[in-house]
């Protein structure tokens, strides 16, 4: 179905949700916390990168919190499949600490 007003087009494109809005509203906010999983897979920083990537594989995830810090439950970075590229891991070898 398709919702329109003055500003805003919302419609479903195949399980998409397309919003098209008036360029003069490209500024405002828009509050998605209606549509955002707030239930992140996370992983502790010092789980090995085999079962990081095993992990990130079997669940089809796009991210995956990688949490640490004093008493692990501080974000200390985020794993992407780039995270996971032979040419990454290579020039990230032996530099635990680096997740950029």
């Amino acid at each position: 179905s398709i919702s329109k007003s003055n500003e805003t087009t919302v419609y479903s494109d195949h399980g998409k949700l397309i919003v098209k809005l008036d360029e003069a509203h490209y500024s405002k906010n828009v509050d998605i916390a209606a549509v955002m999983n707030q239930g992140a897979y996370c992983v502790a920083a010092g789980l090995p990168l085999s079962k990081a990537y095993t992990m990130f594989t079997t669940l089809g995830l796009r991210h995956l919190v990688v949490l640490g810090g004093k008493d692990g439950g501080e974000v200390v970075g985020v794993l992407t499949r780039m995270n996971f590229t032979p040419d990454y891991i290579e020039s990230h070898a032996g530099d635990i600490n680096r997740l950029d």
